[in-house]
């Protein structure tokens, strides 16, 4: 299950929790109860392992780009060395060697441009998934204390009331 599925049972199971009787108060099993809040974080580290993955994703990417930059510039270097040796060809060599050098390090900008912003985008997808369920487990609670202190009220004015006839009927 994953968590928004634990946090509707947590619900399920406070609604349909045996009631004591004017006290407006539910009995719980302990032992359950913490099994589930556990289950619940255990959902957690999921999510927050799937973003770690993602930025170790964007490192390796990233990684991989620098070492292919390097690469073509070794062998740039190595394709600059033996045109030097000939003469007519040192202002070709050269202006070649610059086209290469700045498409290799365009192409590792465009790389590391591409998975800065993939991971931006699971980044955020993630963010915003968070704050929906932390969103719907605060709206839950909320239900459930709203719920609660009605009950309550309408139980302190119901012994109000009775209280209230009684002590006419002591007069």
């Amino acid at each position: 299950m994953d968590i928004l599925q634990w946090l509707d049972y947590l619900h399920e199971v406070v609604e349909n929790a045996a009631e004591i009787p004017i006290t407006g108060k539910i009995v719980l099993n302990k032992k359950d109860m913490l099994e589930l809040i556990k289950k619940i974080l255990h959902e957690l580290p999921d999510e927050l392992k799937r973003s770690k993955w993602i930025i170790s994703e964007r490192d390796r990417i990233i990684g991989e780009a620098k070492k292919f930059s390097e690469e073509t510039m070794k062998e740039v270097k190595l394709k600059l060395e033996k045109e030097i040796d000939e003469h007519d060809l040192v202002i070709e060599a050269q202006n070649k060697a610059k086209s290469i050098i700045e498409n290799a390090q365009g192409e590792a900008k465009a790389i590391r441009s591409g998975a800065n912003d993939y991971v931006k985008d699971v980044l955020k997808s993630l963010v915003e998934d968070m704050e929906n369920n932390r969103n719907m487990f605060i709206e839950n609670l909320e239900k459930i204390n709203t719920k609660n202190v009605s009950d309550v009220s309408a139980i302190y004015t119901d012994i109000s009331e009775r209280v209230k006839i009684d002590l006419e009927k002591i007069k």
